[in-house]
């Protein structure tokens, strides 16, 4: 059987980066049945559509480069999956581009992200402490797990990180064991309230 496998570039943003990722991908299902595109399916006793995420996002954080995979049962043009889905789906996920992908070896290598300060950040001090962290040979983190607490560092994983226009901006690593939160590395920096400060995913890089 012929694969037909597609790339989707999509953003998330508004009130649905609230959602899960497990909810973000049964919200993909239906609208691909709502378009009437037809998937490709798994064999075995519970077959489910052939789609995964190049890196799926956290809840809370907005992303202009979301980037899905999934295989077609039949050819279908990249336009006419664009406009099937940007049809149906929900106000605050927009498709920006689908095109016909490589049957395997595309994976995400950086991530971009932005976070926005309260305006009454001491950029100053934020400035700082950025200098300090990209100095240190090793920036340990405590990351909270079901199965035990681990320590984490977060240094080799940091490509760069700065500060402007009240935005601390951020290029991280993506490896085979995995990639740094951006909470941690704001919480790094000892930036105010890092938990709750908007962040925005804004470049997935793929090799």
């Amino acid at each position: 059987m012929l694969r037909h496998k597609i790339k989707i570039v999509y953003s998330r943003q508004g009130d649905l980066r609230f959602i899960s990722h497990l909810d973000t991908l049964r919200m993909f299902m239906r609208a691909f049945r709502r378009a009437e595109i037809e998937l490709r399916l798994t064999e075995g006793f519970n077959p489910h559509p052939r789609m995964s995420f190049a890196l799926p996002l956290s809840v809370g954080v907005e992303s202009k480069c979301e980037v899905m995979f999934v295989e077609t049962a039949r050819a279908y043009e990249p336009d006419e999956i664009v406009d099937k889905l940007s049809a149906v789906l929900p106000e605050g996920i927009k498709i920006i581009s689908a095109e016909k992908a490589a049957s395997d070896g595309l994976h995400p290598v950086e991530v971009e992200y932005e976070a926005t300060l309260p305006q009454d950040a001491d950029t100053g001090a934020i400035a700082a402490k950025i200098g300090d962290a990209m100095s240190r040979q090793v920036i340990e983190v405590t990351r909270i797990r079901k199965k035990g607490d681990k320590r984490i560092d977060l240094r080799p994983l940091i490509e760069s990180l700065t500060l402007k226009g009240g935005k601390v901006y951020m290029k991280l690593r993506v490896t085979a064991g995995g990639t740094a939160k951006p909470e941690e590395v704001l919480q790094a920096i000892d930036a105010p309230n890092a938990r709750a400060l908007r962040l925005m995913r804004t470049a997935l890089h793929m090799a």
